[in-house]
């Protein structure tokens, strides 16, 4: 699932028909349902990702510390001598693992997003229904 359509999830779910509070604090039960398993399978996602991205970032730390297998280096010679302290230099600027580490970045901000939705909205819906009903009836003199 791309960001921009939880995103737009997260629009369309967060609207709420005033006229209709009864209908609106049932659904919160649905809504929690369905972003909790949205959370969960980004949340899998992410793990896979996490140990993608550090099997390919020990690899690279080997290679470019000339402890990998002869056969690495035969097929993607490596002419530098590379000290530890400027391993983290390389590590930043290699292509395959920048890559990983942007998917890694994008699955995290699903989980985030998700995850803040389903705390800060939906855990949180009934007290704000509460408040709009009391305004509602303090405003109409009731």
């Amino acid at each position: 699932m791309k960001l921009s359509e939880i995103q737009e999830m997260i629009m369309s779910d967060s609207r709420v028909d005033m006229s209709d509070m009864a209908k609106e604090s049932v659904k919160v039960i649905e809504l929690h349902a369905k972003y909790l398993g949205f959370y969960q399978d980004e949340k899998g996602v992410l793990l896979l990702i996490e140990r993608e991205y550090n099997k390919l970032k020990l690899k690279k730390v080997e290679y470019y510390l000339g402890r990998a297998e002869d056969r690495v280096y035969e097929e993607k010679p490596l002419h530098l001598k590379i000290p530890r302290q400027d391993l983290d230099f390389y590590l930043d600027a290699d292509d395959e693992l920048s890559d990983l580490k942007r998917r890694l970045t994008l699955a995290q901000n699903k989980v985030d997003i998700l995850k803040s939705f389903i705390e800060h909205n939906l855990n949180q819906r009934s007290h704000h229904f509460r408040n709009a009903i009391a305004f509602l009836n303090w405003s109409q003199g009731k």
